[in-house]
């Protein structure tokens, strides 16, 4: 018998944990090669979390997580040919009273990324409430 993945936001947890899985890779799939930008409005508890996991763990090519569900094949190929998975998480980043707080505390988060992945991107390092305008 399978646990039910209470609380669980991660797909790799749940995979990894043997967690009850719904595979919804065929939609993510459909997601993937038929759209464009998308904007996941949803209230809370309704798998925005997981779902954003999911399609992480899908372009990092995390195939063993995939092994029995839609999408294994399309993940065993993302491995061929990988990219950065840049996740901007807005639940850390706090309260702020200002344009500039939050400015500066997204602008923190994107250079750390670009660091992380040794991404060669350039950005203007004057960056200020202008571009927020």
């Amino acid at each position: 018998m399978q646990k039910l993945p209470i609380g669980i936001q991660t797909f790799e947890n749940i995979r990894l944990k043997n967690y009850l899985y719904v595979d919804k890779t065929k939609q993510i799939l459909n997601l993937i090669e038929n759209g464009e930008c998308y904007f996941l409005s949803r209230p809370r508890r309704f798998g925005k979390s997981l779902t954003l996991s999911t399609l992480e763990a899908m372009f990092k090519g995390k195939a063993e997580l995939f092994k029995g569900l839609y999408a294994e094949e399309w993940v065993k190929e993302q491995v061929k040919h990988l990219n950065p998975v840049i996740k901007l998480d807005m639940s850390g980043l706090g309260n702020y009273k200002t344009i500039e707080e939050l400015n500066n505390a997204l602008i923190y988060i994107v250079k750390n990324s670009i660091k992380q992945y040794k991404l060669n991107i350039s950005y203007d390092e004057n960056i200020n409430n202008n571009a927020m305008k």
